[in-house]
């Protein structure tokens, strides 16, 4: 795994790459792979994450599969510089945008809020093909709030009566029942739990208030998958905005909103390796 460096809007930002295995039996005609004439994959992580979720399981599978894939770090995550603390989307889509300069018309894969920011980015630069990940849904987080709000009501007020404004999860146990499917006993995923106090409120406002307008043009090459589930955005939110970008979800069973250890993460990364290869 090598580690670059891009000056961002704020800082400079971390970006982890991967190279494709070019003697992988599993290259389709043409070459597959980072650079000119091939395929430049570059993925969005989510809130209160970083390039760690893709380093894990989906950057050495699609290496292995023959495609270079590079990680960036947004702001403030990982080991990018800057602040995050009212880090707005427009600050994130910034982001994405200093690091996709560097490569040659990429394909953009998001997970989570990293899908909502990959919909606003390709909405406003473009890009040679484009994949959603259990992705925010196009209308933002409204599906998500009112189940916060009656599932969860204890959490949404710790937060509120805390004015926790740099993190805004108080309480780590109730986003754990949100974000993985199968109960909150699971151990696996527990190091990822300390990062939830750490993003910007200004981001989950910005979830509220700025939709995605309009969809992606129909020429524009598009997956959308979803974890069958998953808590936070279940299949209805992720048919909604496949139907909304002109296209059919595709599910993964018994995938909640992580795909991460215990989760059937190798599905999702087949599904996208499949949909890389046909580009």
């Amino acid at each position: 795994m090598e580690t670059r460096w891009v000056q961002g809007g704020a800082g400079r930002l971390e970006v982890k790459h991967l190279a494709a295995n070019r003697a992988s039996t599993r290259l389709s005609g043409g070459g597959v792979g980072a650079g000119k004439g091939g395929l430049d994959v570059l993925l969005v992580h989510g809130a209160w994450s970083s390039s760690w979720y893709w380093e894990a399981h989906f950057m050495p599978f699609l290496a292995a599969q023959g495609f270079g894939v590079t990680a960036l770090n947004l702001r403030a995550h990982g080991g990018s510089e800057g602040n995050f603390r009212w880090a707005s989307l427009a600050d994130y889509i910034s982001d994405v945008r200093h690091v996709a300069e560097t490569l040659d018309n990429p394909v953009i894969i998001g997970h989570s809020l990293g899908g909502f920011i990959t919909q606003h980015y390709v909405n406003r630069y473009g890009a040679r093909a484009a994949a959603l990940l259990a992705s925010v849904p196009h209308f933002g987080l409204w599906s998500a709030l009112p189940r916060v709000v009656i599932g969860y009501p204890g959490a949404l007020f710790r937060t509120l009566g805390s004015l926790n404004l740099r993190g805004v999860v108080a309480h780590t146990g109730d986003a754990r029942s949100l974000l993985y499917a199968r109960g909150p006993t699971q151990a696996d995923k527990d190091p990822f739990l300390p990062a939830l106090q750490d993003e910007s409120i200004r981001i989950l406002l910005d979830l509220l208030i700025q939709p995605v307008s309009k969809p992606w043009p129909a020429a524009l090459p598009k997956l959308v998958l979803g974890g069958s589930q998953d808590r936070l955005f279940p299949p209805a939110a992720v048919t909604a905005t496949a139907r909304f970008h002109g296209t059919v979800a595709h599910m993964i069973p018994t995938a909640s909103h992580m795909l991460m250890d215990d989760d059937p993460w190798q599905d999702a990364a087949e599904r996208l390796s499949d949909w890389l290869r046909s580009l």
